[in-house]
């Protein structure tokens, strides 16, 4: 699999740059940092993807910045591609989407690919701080900083993980951020993570569901509180412009828009 990322990456570099002395200016201008390596070459297509790209200091900004954007445009024409066989001519008739990353950082291209080639958006998320989320509520930013002005937001998988003393106060709070900014659909926790209460009588992971007395004893209130609509749906909004160079930016490493800003209003990227 990495030849053949790394030859589909030789023919986008060549359709960019066209030769070799062009791609060599372009990665090694005026940077302490490694561009081009001894030993690649386009014209012999041994240019690579390399696996430690991320790092801020391993390589020139550029090489960084063109290998961002050679892999946004594989996953958007994945996406693009996967979609149109699906509905065209498997014929499903549910919305599609792309992949569901975990956390809020360093995926503001994976979003970018998602709002355009897919029907919604979905993220997962998981925390465990040992505070009240009352007091820090930076898994909740995380959250709302992911979604896309104007398509459907679901959070397919969220824990509240243990150890936690807080965990009780988790789900609420959770279906009642949900319903304040508008979340389409939240999935609570990972309700059967591994067996059922016949065969396991303990809480023995720290995702666990149906053998934990206060996240089973919650989860009716939780299901109505969003259900109903116990909350209204906040009319103030904060989104955050993002273009395609910013979202594959390589220095682009976190989505956070505005400190606090999912708290207060309904908030993410635009």
């Amino acid at each position: 699999y990495q030849k053949v990322l790394n030859d589909k990456f030789n023919v986008w570099l060549k359709e960019k740059y066209g030769s070799n002395a062009k791609l060599s200016a372009a990665w090694n201008n005026n940077s302490s940092l490694p561009g081009l390596l001894m030993g690649e070459s386009l014209a012999d297509g041994t240019v690579e993807v390399r696996k430690d790209i991320n790092g801020a200091n391993n390589y020139s900004e550029q090489r960084r910045r063109d290998t961002m954007e050679f892999l946004t445009a594989l996953e958007q024409a994945f996406y693009a591609d996967m979609s149109k066989y699906l509905k065209d001519e498997v014929g499903i008739r549910c919305p599609c989407t792309g992949t569901a990353l975990g956390g809020s950082a360093a995926n503001s291209a994976n979003l970018y690919a998602n709002a355009k080639y897919t029907d919604y958006v979905s993220r997962n998320n998981y925390y465990g701080t040992a505070s009240s989320v009352l007091y820090n509520a930076t898994h909740v930013e995380g959250i709302s900083s992911a979604r896309i002005y104007g398509k459907p937001y679901i959070i397919t998988e969220w824990c509240c993980y243990e150890p936690n003393p807080f965990v009780a106060e988790s789900t609420l709070l959770m279906s009642t951020y949900a319903q304040f900014q508008d979340w389409n659909m939240i999935h609570f926790q990972m309700w059967h993570e591994n067996s059922l209460p016949s065969a396991q009588a303990a809480i023995n992971t720290t995702f666990v569901e149906y053998q934990h007395p206060v996240r089973t004893a919650l989860a009716p209130a939780t299901g109505q509180n969003y259900l109903r609509g116990a909350v209204s749906e906040n009319e103030t909004e904060y989104y955050y412009p993002k273009t395609y160079a910013d979202a594959t930016a390589p220095t682009d490493a976190t989505l956070k828009a505005y400190q606090n800003t999912g708290i207060y209003a309904k908030s993410g990227l635009m």
